[in-house]
């Protein structure tokens, strides 16, 4: 384990962000039965289609996949390293603690929260620490990161078993997007 560690260490930055998309994507395969969850533990549920729902988790996955093609354009691993955590703290991060709070609020599984807590939270946290100790970002900015999804965590748990506005949005979007394919 310890040599596999050490290998991974020495995989250059530009390398290592590859491992974020294809995280988030084993994530979003995970979600593959969410609706029957969200009809088990909320009062609103979203009305989605199977088709939709693949289409959504399709399309997150690649936006993560996007996201790290577009930061890896950047020459300079400083703005590459500001693009990419943006998506994966923000988004990926803030998701797979909400798997969390969900399978803690309900006292039952989430979709989505295995790979949270052994794919994504992990990861991201390496990719950050990997920042810091090359020091492409400065300690301040990455705290800031990390502080702007308290208060989408605090919306998670005051919503408790209702759908929050955001996820409403995105959802019909993606019965738009579905029904458009």
């Amino acid at each position: 384990m310890n040599s596999m560690v050490s290998k991974v260490n020495r995989l250059s930055f530009r390398i290592v962000i590859w491992i974020l998309p294809i995280t988030w994507a084993f994530h979003e395969m995970e979600e593959w039965n969410i609706i029957s969850w969200y009809q088990r533990h909320f009062v609103n549920p979203p009305e989605m289609t199977s088709l939709s729902v693949l289409t959504l988790l399709a399309c997150s996955s690649l936006v993560g996949f996007l996201w790290t093609f577009i930061a890896s354009l950047f020459r300079n691993l400083k703005i590459t390293a500001g693009v990419l955590l943006l998506f994966f703290i923000l988004a990926a991060f803030m998701n797979a603690i909400q798997h969390i709070s969900w399978t803690v609020m309900f006292f039952a599984y989430s979709p989505g929260v295995l790979s949270s807590v052994f794919l994504v939270i992990p990861l991201v946290i390496y990719v950050t620490w990997r920042v810091l100790k090359e020091r492409l970002l400065s300690k301040w900015y990455i705290i800031i990161l990390y502080l702007l999804i308290v208060p989408r965590i605090i919306e998670t748990i005051k919503y408790g078993n209702e759908v929050m506005p955001m996820f409403e949005r995105l959802y019909r979007f993606a019965n738009w997007l579905a029904r458009l394919l």
